[in-house]
């Protein structure tokens, strides 16, 4: 039977005729490809124009298929070994490890060629597109959320007059004492009273949604519910201190 034989003369792309038909073949690449890195160092992927167009596909194949290593792999010319430029992984570049360089000698020097391993370049920082959304700018606001200042503003009020009376040592009426709301409690039972008030209006205010002292709206519910509270509380102890 017949046997074709390659031609001797060095070549990149030789033809042979086998029972009548010609068949061309690459014996090796020259230029830029991207494959996997488990792929074999002999298989060449449809090549690129230049090193950033290797990096662009390589970087696009490692963002559509996460977690699997994609190399840009080179060949300066024909007697040249298959050179590991770059690997991209998750949607970024790094400087590839050469794993492919030294594979490709150690293959030479089984096949009987020696060759000259081409130096690899410097390490160049490539920016990559950020896979992650932008962060919101805030949380967005419900309804809910300005009733909550409407009545930590009215908490906050209602802190004023129980504190300031008890760190001053003087008897004021509270929910606690008989009659709730008209019979007097003492000193340290309204400043319990009225860190307790202020401490609810702080949640309501502060950690409920996202008050911002600089939005027009936040301030005017706030001040709605300390406006109302004043005038309910002046309107109650009032008519124990002559203020009506």
């Amino acid at each position: 039977m017949y046997s074709p034989r390659k031609p001797s003369w060095p070549s990149d792309l030789y033809t042979h005729l086998t029972f009548g038909t010609v068949v061309h073949e690459t014996e090796v690449a020259v230029g830029w490809w991207v494959a996997k890195k488990d792929a074999p160092l002999a298989y060449v992927g449809p090549t690129e124009i230049n090193e950033e167009a290797a990096k662009r596909a390589a970087l696009a194949k490692s963002q559509a298929n996460p977690g699997t290593v994609f190399q840009v792999r080179h060949h300066m010319n024909a007697n040249a070994p298959t050179e590991v430029r770059w690997e991209a992984k998750d949607g970024r570049v790094t400087e590839g490890s050469g794993s492919a360089a030294k594979g490709a000698e150690g293959a030479d020097h089984e096949s009987g060629h020696s060759r000259r391993a081409m130096p690899a370049p410097e390490a160049t920082t490539v920016p990559t597109p950020s896979s992650s959304p932008p962060a919101p700018r805030g949380t967005t606001m419900r309804w809910y959320h300005y009733v909550a200042y409407f009545f930590g503003g009215a908490f906050l009020a209602n802190a004023v007059p129980h504190f300031v009376n008890g760190v001053s040592g003087r008897p004021f009426q509270s929910p606690f004492a008989s009659p709730p709301g008209e019979g007097l409690s003492s000193s340290t039972v309204n400043v319990l009273w009225g860190l307790f008030n202020l401490a609810v209006g702080y949640a309501l205010v502060c950690r409920v949604g996202s008050f911002e002292l600089r939005r027009t709206r936040h301030v005017l519910i706030l001040g709605l519910g300390v406006l109302a509270m004043a005038i309910m509380l002046s309107r109650a102890f009032g008519k124990f201190y002559g203020g009506l």
